[in-house]
Formats: C-alpha cells, sequence, structure tokens
C-alpha cells in the first residue's frame, strides 16, 4: 500500500484526478499495508484535465503496481477521453438489450445511459465484473464506454490461475505421515471439477510421531496456477534421504531428493523444563548438545490417560535453525461418570459384577473415568439381557455404552444373585503407573462379592395389579407384556415400556417392570432428551434475507411447550438466486446437545438477474409449530399452518446495499481463533458524512468494504453454532462476529 498511498497522497494528483467508481483492495489478514495480487483502483481525471499516461485502473499484478496514471490540464493540449465520461457528451452508440449487457465469464454491474427518443441508442457506459475464477482484463479496465457514436474495447474476463485437484489428490493419497483436517475451501469452476481456482486452500496435519520438514501444511493455490509447496512429515528421528515434491507450471510433479535439515543453529535447553508437559510426559529424544545451555535434535512426547496429543502439532519438539517448534499440548479426552454407573449396578437386582474390568481415573478427580474403561457384568441364573451389551465401556462421546437388561425368562430352578456389600459399590482404589496414568480397580482386596440362593421370582408370591396405573408411564407408552393373573388384583409376570418423541428411557432403570416375588421392580423412567430453541431457529430465518426455506422440514414438539423441538428435528433450507453457501449444512438440525447444527450462510456470488426470496408473513412465524398427537404419544410438528403459504417476491441482489466500516486491525482478528478466508470488495471510499474524498484512502479506519470474512477456532475452542464462522456486511452493518466458545469437558 505504501507506493499506492505515496502516489495518491501527491498534491499533483489531488488537483487533477479523483477515484472513479469501486476499487478493490483485499489485504492481506496478517498485514493490513499489504494488498493481495488483483487489487486494483480506478481513477479519472476530474474536470479540466484530461488523461496523458499511465494505466487509469491501477492495478496490482503479482508484487507490482502498474504505472500510476498523469493528468494534464486541458489546456496545455490533447483532448483524451476518461474512461467514465459524462452520459450525455457527443453521438449516441446503438444499444443491443441482448448483448451489450453481456460478457463470457463475467456479468453487469452498473452503467449511467441517457438513452434517445426510441430507446435504441444511449450515450453514457457501462460496468461489467467477473465471476470467481476470472478477473477484468486490466489493459481494457471495467469499463464500457460510449466515444462519440462508437464503443470502446468491450471489457473481457480472464482466467486467473487454477491448480490441478488430481494432482492435490494424488499428493494427500501418497504421502506417508499426513492427516486432513476440516479446514478446507476448495472452489472449482461448474463446467470443469478437475481445476480450482486460485485461492483455495486445504489445512493438513502430521500424524502422531511425524514432524514436517516441507512446505507449509496449508496448502494454497497460487494466482500463477500451481499449488504452494507441499508439506513433507518424516519420521522423528528418520536419518534417510528425504524426497520433496515441487510442482512445475504445468502442473506436473516433479520429485527430487535432498538430505534432512538436521543441520542448523542449536536451540537454547533448559532440561528443567524442556522436558516437562502438562498432563504429557517424555518419551524419547535425540539431542546433542554443543554447550550445556543449546541443544539440536528432537524430543518425543506422550499424554497421559484421559489426554490425547493435538493432532495439528503432533508428538515431537524439534530443533529448527535455532528455534524450536510448537510444543506438543495434551487435550482432555471425554470421561464417563461413575455416579451413573454406580446407580446403574445398585438398582439393577438381577446384574452381577465379575472380575473383568478396568477403570481408569486421575488421582485428583475420581468421579469420572476415562473413554475406553469397561466393566464386564453378568445376569443371573434365571435371567436374560435384554438390553445393551454386558460389556459396559465409556465411550468416545464421554457416555457410557447402553446398559444391559436383565430380565427373568420363566425358567424354573434356583437362582444365583451377587449381593455387593455397602460401600463396595464399585468404590475406585487408584494405582498411579510410572508414566503419570492411573488403573483403577472396583473391589477392595479382601471384600468379595457375597454370593445368595434364591428361588426364581416366576414361582414366587404375585404383585398388585391395578390395570387403570400399572401400564401407564409418563411420558411414555405400554408396548408389550407377559402378565399372569393368580387373582383380578394381583400379577405374576413382566411389562415393557418405550418413550415418546423427546424423552428417553432412564438407562440405570431399563425398559421392564417386573414382578420380583411380590414386588414391583423400579418402574422405568422416561427422561427428557436434549432439545432446541425454535426462537433461535426463527430469529436465524428472519435475519437472514438470502435464506429460502422449502417444503421439507420436520420439527417436533409436546403440545404442551412448542417453544423448543426434540433431538433430529430438521429444517432443510435453501440460498436464494444469486447466493452461495459459505457456512454450515443447508439442512438445519437440532443435534444431540440441543443445539442446532452450525447455520448456512449465504453470501452473493455475483450472480446477475434478479434474486427470489421468500417472505414469510408477520403471522406464519417463520417455522410455526402445530402439533400432531401420535396414537403412541408422540408428536409431529408442521412449520407452516394451512392456507397461510409463503409469499414469494423478486428484489435486487444485496450488492447495492451500503458499504461497512473497515478497519484491519481489528475485523480480522477473534480472540482463541483466527482468519481463514475473506470476499470483500471496496466501493469508493467515503466519509461519515457520505462525501466521496481520495484522501480517505489513506486512513484505514475510514475504508468501507462489503463482502464477508470467515473464522475459525484454535484447538480446545469451537464455534458458537448460533452465529456460524462468517461475518458478513449487510447493507452497512456488519453481523454478530463469530466468536470461538470453550469446548467442555464431559464428565
Amino acid at each position: 500500500m505504501t507506493p499506492l498511498n505515496a502516489f495518491l497522497q501527491n498534491s499533483s494528483v489531488l488537483t487533477t484526478m479523483t477515484v472513479a467508481g469501486n476499487y478493490y483492495l483485499p489485504v492481506n489478514g496478517a498485514d493490513s499495508n499489504t494488498v493481495l495480487s488483483g487489487a486494483y483502483m480506478p481513477m479519472t481525471c476530474i474536470s479540466g484535465y484530461t488523461y496523458a499516461s499511465g494505466q487509469l485502473n491501477i492495478t496490482c499484478t503479482g508484487n507490482t503496481w502498474s504505472t500510476f496514471p498523469r493528468c494534464i490540464s486541458s489546456t496545455n493540449g490533447g483532448s483524451v477521453q476518461s474512461p467514465v465520461p459524462s452520459a450525455t457528451s457527443g453521438l449516441p452508440c446503438i444499444v443491443d438489450q441482448a448483448t451489450s449487457f453481456n460478457i463470457t465469464n463475467g456479468y453487469y454491474s452498473s452503467s449511467s445511459l441517457l438513452y434517445t427518443a426510441n430507446n435504441t441508442s444511449a450515450t453514457g457506459y457501462i460496468q461489467f465484473s467477473c465471476v470467481p475464477g476470472y478477473v477484468i482484463d486490466q489493459t481494457i479496465g471495467t469499463t464500457y464506454t460510449c466515444n462519440n457514436g462508437v464503443w470502446s474495447t468491450k471489457p473481457r474476463c480472464i482466467s486467473t490461475g487454477r491448480c490441478s485437484y488430481p494432482t492435490l489428490q494424488s499428493y494427500i493419497t501418497t504421502a506417508t505421515g499426513l492427516q486432513t483436517t476440516n479446514i478446507t475451501h476448495l472452489v472449482a469452476a461448474s463446467q470443469n471439477d478437475t481445476v480450482v481456482f486460485n485461492g483455495s486452500y486445504i489445512v493438513l496435519a502430521c500424524a502422531t510421531g511425524y514432524t514436517n520438514i516441507g512446505g507449509n501444511l496449508n496448502i494454497t493455490c497460487s494466482d500463477s496456477g500451481s499449488w504452494s509447496p507441499f508439506p513433507i512429515c518424516v519420521l522423528n528421528g528418520g536419518s534417510a534421504s528425504l524426497t520433496t515434491t515441487t510442482i512445475s507450471g504445468n502442473n506436473a510433479a516433479v520429485t527430487t531428493t535432498t538430505t534432512p535439515s538436521s543441520g542448523g543453529a542449536a536451540c537454547p535447553y533448559d532440561p528443567t523444563t524442556l522436558f516437562a508437559l502438562t498432563n504429557g510426559y517424555f518419551t524419547s529424544s535425540s539431542l546433542s548438545n554443543p554447550t550445556p545451555t543449546t541443544a539440536n535434535g528432537w524430543i518425543q512426547f506422550a499424554c497421559n490417560p484421559g489426554y490425547a496429543l493435538d493432532p495439528t502439532v503432533g508428538a515431537s519438539y524439534t530443533c529448527n535453525n535455532g528455534v524450536w517448534s510448537t510444543k506438543p499440548r495434551c487435550l482432555i479426552t471425554p470421561r464417563c461418570s461413575m455416579d451413573v454407573f454406580n446407580k446403574f449396578l445398585s438398582s439393577s437386582t438381577a446384574i452381577q459384577t465379575t472380575s473383568q474390568m478396568k477403570l481408569s481415573a486421575t488421582p485428583q478427580d475420581q468421579t469420572v473415568v476415562f473413554v475406553d474403561s469397561y466393566a464386564v457384568v453378568a445376569c443371573a441364573t434365571g435371567y436374560t439381557n435384554t438390553g445393551g451389551s454386558l460389556n459396559v465401556t465409556c465411550l468416545s462421546t464421554g457416555s457410557w455404552s447402553a446398559f444391559p437388561n436383565c430380565v427373568i425368562n420363566g425358567g424354573s430352578g434356583s437362582l444365583t444373585t451377587t449381593t455387593i456389600s455397602a460401600g463396595n459399590a464399585a468404590t475406585t482404589t487408584t494405582i498411579s503407573a510410572g508414566n503419570g496414568g492411573v488403573t483403577i480397580t472396583t473391589t477392595a482386596a479382601g471384600n468379595p462379592a457375597v454370593t445368595t440362593t434364591t428361588t426364581p421370582s416366576s414361582g414366587g408370591a404375585a404383585c398388585p395389579y391395578d390395570p387403570t396405573t400399572i401400564f401407564a408411564l409418563t411420558n411414555g407408552y405400554y408396548i408389550s407384556s407377559s402378565l399372569s393373573n393368580p387373582t383380578p388384583t394381583t400379577a405374576n409376570g413382566w411389562i415393557q415400556f418405550a418413550c415418546n418423541p423427546g424423552y428417553a428411557l432412564d438407562p440405570t432403570v431399563g425398559a421392564s417392570y417386573t414382578c420380583n416375588n411380590g414386588v414391583w421392580s423400579t418402574k422405568p423412567r422416561c427422561l427428557i432428551t436434549p432439545r432446541c430453541s425454535m426462537d433461535t431457529l426463527n430469529k436465524f430465518l428472519s435475519s437472514s434475507t438470502a435464506i429460502q426455506t422449502t417444503s421439507q422440514m420436520k420439527l417436533s414438539a409436546t403440545p404442551q411447550d412448542t417453544t423448543v423441538v426434540f433431538v433430529d428435528s430438521y429444517a432443510v433450507v435453501a440460498c436464494a438466486t444469486g447466493y452461495t453457501n459459505t457456512g454450515g449444512s443447508l439442512n438445519v438440525t437440532c443435534l444431540s446437545t440441543g443445539s442446532w447444527s452450525p447455520f448456512p450462510n449465504c453470501v452473493i456470488n455475483g450472480g446477475s438477474g434478479s434474486l427470489t426470496t421468500t417472505t414469510i408473513s408477520a403471522g406464519n412465524g417463520a417455522a410455526t409449530t402445530t402439533t400432531i398427537s401420535a396414537g403412541n404419544g408422540g408428536v409431529t410438528t408442521t412449520t407452516t399452518a394451512a392456507g397461510n403459504p409463503a409469499l414469494t417476491t423478486t428484489t435486487t441482489p444485496s450488492s447495492g446495499g451500503a458499504a461497512c466500516p473497515y478497519d484491519p486491525t481489528t475485523l480480522f482478528a477473534l480472540t482463541n481463533g483466527y482468519y481463514i478466508s475473506s470476499s470483500i470488495s471496496n466501493p469508493t471510499p467515503t466519509t461519515a458524512a457520505g462525501n466521496y474524498n481520495v484522501r480517505t484512502v489513506l486512513k484505514p479506519h475510514l475504508f468501507y468494504i462489503v463482502g464477508w470474512i470467515q473464522f475459525a477456532c484454535n484447538p480446545g475452542y469451537a464455534l458458537d453454532p448460533i452465529v456460524g464462522a462468517s461475518h458478513t456486511c449487510n447493507n452497512g452493518v456488519w453481523s454478530t462476529k463469530p466468536r470461538c466458545l470453550s469446548k467442555p469437558n464431559i464428565s
């Protein structure tokens, strides 16, 4: 920006020319003083001056600005036409509505035309822009001008650099030690998906035990049409030759072999801190010490049970020519509640524990255990498991696997049960391992389970029987039974229940209600499942001008409360014509966590023509809920009341809306996150009062832009799904800025 600012500050420029129409100055997110290749600022000579030399559309190509223009006084000779003339100058030009406003790989963006009486010719100009993957030929510019009865050369859109997608795929599928991430932005032409546009990127990571010694892990398609140098993930401590991949200009991969970069300057060495890792430990190293306070080489780390290495960093801490790489870090994994497990054991009379168990926790908190902890149980003699696996396991989600449910099978003979004495119902004893891990056993030494023998309940006393209550379940319903009635008021056997939508059976009780020798077991109960707010969905729909609703939706709720809907409820939406989704899925779904999936974000894609939007009338509440009771108590919700369809209107794309304030020192910053991509353009700079002034270009805080910016979060944080990943300019007002929320520890 320095050369451009210096040019604009020149006193001769301030008195002879001004900015002409929209300009485009996309900045590098890391350096607001540097613009990206393709940036441009059109200039025009002011009244009394004419164009003399240079390029009026100042353009950044590669890393160089085009020759700056020069305007001279009209009284000193010359009468070169300014690129944006008055709409009333000279003879009119023929205007063909079918062709004059069309451009291959581009579209009409604005015009200033004064038509003759028969509307077949006009004076003035038409301006064009290009679709993604193309840029205006800067030798012509964006303007199609009528010059005294003759149209100027029509603007044309030139293909930008494109990169081979098969080359990228081949690299990813053949590279060793490489992992993909969910951070990617690969944009291809609809006509040819074998190439992607410049600016496309994909972020990769080295697998645990590997270190990148090649190109950046953020592989990007450059404007020259080649991929940035590919990363090379090598096994830590490897001494063999290193194979690197370079891509020639025609995208053909060229393979060369070099030696690993084990040399270079040594790094600071403090053994009291270098080998330490929070929630982890040192496993191996290969170091040499040129001096007592410096070292070359690498150190490998691993994590304590209950933690896992951050895959974006890996396991290695490497000295790279005097600088240590990012130190590995151990992230907490999900954990399961011991209280939930103990309640299951204590309430299940037909469950027996076994010696096959491994319950691991930290010494500081034994109320939760790590993923893959397990306890194998068994059904007592005469009982059969009709529920989850008898190997109860802590899953990677932080919840227990479905609990088993042991029901009497009607068999005769004695019944062996296991009684766990009070205070020993799966107690935890910690044993510290050498690497900081902890193993928990569930039965204290010398206190074995006590075994007793009883008669199965099929021959025992009957239980009280009241058909008006025994088959009823709050938020659930009876599905099957096996009962015998010795008298009209007593019964033997069992009853099975299920829950209404929006509820789930308490896994510590199960689905069966069983008569055990005159006593009914604990009655199943239906616990409420997480639910999603309809208010949140409605706010999204009402605030997203380019979102259209569709008929594909299922929003289920209870008749008593339609402000929330059940898990797996969904609404399929669509982007209006001329808009593209850059956010979450267009199938907005209520997740098992009780939050909506990330909302989509429809941004204008520069398409021509009118925009069809769907307006929902005020009385229809953009996804109101009508409940229909099902035979088993379930509820289905539809979102549009009969006879009140969505109203369709046609409007112009919002590219003509007001621009938003632009301060590059804050706009690209995000607490606990980072900027990943943007699509912004800079209309004519304006002061707060709306006056056009070339001097405001020198003050970044007075820039005004249109477009959007995408963000992502650092490890350990996740985007707030209510806001999403995009920060969008909506007719002069920025949308809510994305925010990174700390991921909760699951217990």
